[in-house]
């Protein structure tokens, strides 16, 4: 952690921070019929997660580039909802026993200025990818984030923002989901 405050304060532009995320994702409560047909449950499961934000370029620049370095939980599905047909039993793992998943998660990105003043307040939208590479159950994940969202600058060196993303995950299979960001940074160009 040291050593990448002391290269950043090497760089000549750019911004070091901190970031809050939070979203639902799409997730599945599967079941299973006695006659051993299968069915699921689309639920929508909330994610919160906090990490370190670093910018990289000009204020000034109508592109930056976006590193984010974090850690997320992702919440568990609840025990699924689903119609009972007369003749057969089913079973479904107890999903409300379960605890929630910490995931460490890397996101490199762009962000674009579409309007305002470096030095005020700015609207922006942004662009990331991000691995969700180091989870306790080997449960891995692609996510892309695509959003809008705006900042303000105070006294040329203290950034806020806030973005709202649309933000679908890869993991054997497509889900949708929305998360938000809202963070601070030094600037130090």
């Amino acid at each position: 952690m040291m050593s990448l405050i002391f290269l950043l304060s090497q760089a000549q532009a750019g911004g070091l921070g901190i970031t809050t995320q939070n979203g639902l994702y799409q997730n599945k409560a599967y079941y299973y019929r006695s006659d051993g047909k299968q069915g699921f449950d689309s639920q929508m499961s909330y994610s919160t997660g906090l990490g370190i934000d670093v910018l990289l370029g000009n204020r000034s620049d109508k592109l930056q580039g976006l590193l984010r370095l974090g850690w997320s939980r992702d919440f568990p599905a609840s025990n699924p909802e689903f119609t009972e047909e007369e003749g057969y039993e089913y079973t479904y793992p107890e999903y409300d026993s379960l605890s929630p998943t910490d995931v460490g998660v890397t996101s490199i990105g762009l962000q674009w200025t579409l309007l305002g003043d470096p030095t005020g307040v700015q609207a922006m939208a942004t662009t990331s990818l991000s691995s969700a590479f180091w989870t306790p159950q080997s449960t891995e994940y692609f996510l892309i984030d695509v959003g809008l969202g705006g900042s303000y600058t105070v006294q040329d060196r203290f950034q806020t923002y806030a973005t709202i993303n649309f933000a679908p995950r890869y993991r054997k299979s497509l889900s949708m989901g929305i998360n938000t960001y809202v963070g601070a940074r030094v600037l130090f160009d």
